[in-house]
């Protein structure tokens, strides 16, 4: 886990939103490594995250919204995860696929 609950104290010093995800403790980053990162999406999503968004080096899971992005990934490796993403905003991973 790269960052969880963050304290609204902490938040107010960056000059940022007070109501920003990781304040609530519903939010998590979590380090991946491309090897794993499409199997931690689809685990993320079957286990009840809502909220997915996946960076180069970590992923963010929420319990508190249902939006997922990428951000900093390109060409063909941003394509397949988006293309997960959009599985997870559909239906979480619930249905089997073939």
């Amino acid at each position: 886990v790269e960052k969880g609950y963050v304290k609204p104290k902490y938040v107010s010093t960056l000059k940022r939103a007070p109501k920003v995800p990781h304040n609530t403790g519903y939010t998590i980053d979590i380090a991946v490594t491309p090897k794993i990162r499409k199997a931690t999406i689809v685990a993320a999503s079957r286990a009840g995250f809502t909220g997915i968004s996946v960076y180069p080096s970590y992923i963010t899971l929420s319990l508190s919204n249902r939006k997922s992005r990428v951000s900093g990934l390109s060409g063909q490796e941003a394509t397949t995860v988006q293309e997960l993403l959009d599985k997870h905003n559909i239906d979480g991973f619930k249905i089997k696929r073939t």
